[in-house]
């Protein structure tokens, strides 16, 4: 995972400063997702849309005059 990292941040995400969230979510949820990955598509695209507008409005633009971008990653413990 170090390796992904280290190639996102060098030679794919450009040089400005970039914030990181992590959403964890319950065990039953987890299992919902793992067996309807549409599902876990929805949830993300809820999660990345309130955070980008979250982001704009603290920068003190409107969400349809701001860029924002997302890198997903999703990890299996098993």
């Amino acid at each position: 995972m170090a390796d992904n990292a280290a190639l996102l941040v060098d030679e794919i995400l450009p040089h400005q400063p970039i914030r990181q969230w992590v959403l964890s979510v319950p065990f039953p949820l987890r299992f919902l997702f793992a067996g309807h990955p549409v599902f876990m598509g929805k949830a993300l695209g809820i999660v990345y849309r309130t955070i980008a507008t979250h982001l704009s409005h603290k920068a003190g633009h409107a969400k349809t005059s701001s860029q924002t971008g997302a890198v997903t990653l999703i990890i299996v413990l098993r």
